[in-house]
């Protein structure tokens, strides 16, 4: 297994568990016994799955380019995710989109929509309802790059 590292808080003991090499904790245990359990994706350096204390697993799922492409939390599944992500980088401006399951299982989604400049500052932020959608954030940048306005809520054109 890994190298254990004890790390000497006050009153209070927390050990780490590291990974072969070295580079990412794997397992944690606080003072009370508590165990997280943690795998890598070394290719993105982030966590692929997680279990907290109480036993949930958590999975993360990473696009080609390192983007986060969906979260599965617990009573979920990789068919229909808790988190989905999506991007568009074809076109000007880019745009993300956030699909949230809005009930573990079932296929209804809260949807949100980010757009980006080039610059990678956030334009504006939308929110799928019935009727279409509703622009929550509008920003408009200054010349020099500073935010010069940010507009109220609005249904978009």
């Amino acid at each position: 297994m890994g190298q254990n590292t004890k790390l000497l808080l006050p009153k209070c003991l927390t050990g780490f568990t590291f990974d072969a090499n070295k580079t990412f904790p794997v397992r944690i245990t606080d003072a009370r016994g508590n165990v997280i359990v943690a795998n890598h994706n070394y290719r993105v350096s982030r966590i692929r799955q997680f279990t907290d204390a109480g036993g949930a697993l958590y999975e993360a799922v990473f696009d080609a380019l390192a983007r986060r492409a969906a979260v599965i939390e617990p009573g979920d599944s990789a068919a229909l995710p808790t988190h989905a992500w999506s991007y568009g980088t074809a076109v000007i401006p880019v745009k993300a989109s956030l699909h949230q399951r809005a009930e573990s299982g079932k296929a209804a989604t809260i949807d949100t929509r980010k757009i980006f400049d080039g610059e990678g500052k956030l334009i504006e932020r939308r929110v799928r309802d019935e009727a279409g959608e509703i622009v929550v954030l509008s920003h408009l940048y200054s010349s020099r790059g500073f935010l010069a306005l940010a507009c109220q809520e609005r249904r978009a054109a």
